[in-house]
């Protein structure tokens, strides 16, 4: 007989608690849990967005750099070649050079060893 007033005591305990939990009160967080992944995922997206542009907008501002530096070296490049075809003989010996009979080159040393100078024919 106990073990029916048991029973019948859960029971009651069990209606207090259904009774104490409805429907809103389960939705209420529910929502309130959507609304906060939703609101985060916007953050998200529009910090996406912003990336991309200013990436894109980076990378159009790099190009032109790239461009004009391309120009600048073009121009160089050219007064370069100019320059080079110009040196000869004639403009060496005009400017004092002159060809030498033994050339002496410095060749590579290992550390501790004294500067050498070969004579090669």
């Amino acid at each position: 007989m106990q073990s029916l007033g048991l029973f019948k005591n859960n029971k009651k305990h069990m209606r207090y608690i259904t009774k104490a939990i409805t429907n809103e009160e389960l939705v209420k967080p529910f929502v309130w849990v959507v609304i906060l992944c939703l609101s985060l995922l916007l953050c998200v997206y529009v910090y996406l967005v912003q990336n991309a542009v200013l990436n894109t907008v980076q990378i159009k501002r790099l190009s032109n750099d790239l461009s004009i530096s391309t120009s600048k070296v073009n121009v160089l490049e050219s007064e370069y070649f100019k320059v080079k075809d110009g040196v000869n003989l004639a403009l060496a010996s005009e400017m004092g050079f002159k060809a030498i009979s033994k050339p002496k080159f410095i060749t590579k040393r290992t550390l501790g060893e004294a500067p050498s100078s070969k004579t090669y024919q």
